[in-house]
């Protein structure tokens, strides 16, 4: 995952109740986000404490990308070759 990470503005909450989140952001700040395939990815992921307005989870862009590693070739066994 790259270092650099695109914050949303908005809030996320977690329901004192309930197995929920309440999450809202403004559509402005995704908008201008980079869509390659024509969704956004986004991450909601816990804070280290709180902000001033209570909001415990903070909300930022997705942006993993799978390395692009050949895989090493396999040496195959021939099952003709076996001994059995």
């Amino acid at each position: 995952m790259s270092d650099q990470k695109n914050f949303i503005s908005g809030s996320a909450r977690k329901h004192p109740s309930y197995d929920i989140m309440n999450i809202s952001f403004k559509l402005e700040d995704v908008a201008k986000l980079p869509q390659t395939k024509g969704y956004v990815k986004i991450v909601v992921a816990k804070r280290k404490e709180a902000d001033k307005w209570g909001n415990e989870y903070m909300i930022y862009e997705d942006t993993w990308k799978p390395e692009n590693k050949q895989e090493e070739k396999k040496d195959f066994v021939d099952v003709n070759d076996l001994p059995f």
